[in-house]
């Protein structure tokens, strides 16, 4: 399916006589705006591929000068070509179906996410700090229960919408490679740091040492 970086296989309750008891820590969460997407940098980390499953990993780059926060998933689109074969081809918008996944759960083809159980916060990104999250997908093409195969895209371009917002952010793969996705993907929530995982785990973890 193209060039490939890396080969692994790898409720609150309250009444009008009883006031809401907010903690020092929750109302500086709830006093930090959200990101825009003008305040972020979103790239493509690295990708780990293994008998036709793909884990892509994705940093959020807090570049404005001021903390932002961010909570739950991103709506990611993509631009380019249905297939393989997409020489001369017209780049247009594609149709990706998303599912929101908190963790891989059982798949163990799936890593990323809330590996511990942990229910989704709000992220405070400082400013030139990092937020992380992964997309799970087949870069091979299967046969669905009704008899259809899934679709294939070639992408170069990823439009990355933050949640809670209706602006895109355009994001590039790295060295010019493509995004390839056959069938519906799997989106992680976002999470502090580089990991794309609550707990937070060292990179070569899942992408080895580099050598």
């Amino acid at each position: 399916m193209g060039p490939r970086r890396k080969l692994l296989l790898t409720a609150v309750f309250s009444t009008a006589l009883l006031p809401v008891q907010t903690s020092p820590a929750s109302a500086e969460i709830v006093s930090v705006l959200p990101c825009s997407s003008s305040a972020v940098h979103i790239t493509e980390y690295n990708t780990v591929v293994g008998a036709g499953n793909v884990n892509s990993l994705f940093w959020i780059r807090n570049v404005s000068g001021t903390r932002c926060s961010l909570r739950g998933y991103v709506r990611a689109g993509y631009v380019g070509h249905y297939g393989v074969d997409v020489k001369g081809a017209h780049a247009t918008l594609l149709t990706v179906a998303q599912s929101d996944r908190p963790s891989g759960g059982k798949n163990l083809n799936d890593i990323g996410g809330l590996h511990d159980g942990a229910a989704i916060s709000t992220v405070v990104i400082e400013p030139h700090a990092l937020a992380s999250f992964w997309i799970y997908g087949t870069d091979e093409s299967t046969h669905l229960r009704d008899g259809r195969v899934t679709r294939c895209i070639t992408a170069l371009t990823m439009l990355v919408r933050l949640p809670g917002s209706t602006t895109p952010v355009d994001v590039t793969p790295p060295k010019g490679d493509g995004f390839f996705w056959c069938g519906p993907t799997s989106v992680h929530p976002v999470v502090s740091g580089d990991s794309g995982s609550i707990p937070s785990r060292p990179l070569s973890d899942y992408f080895g040492t580099p050598g």
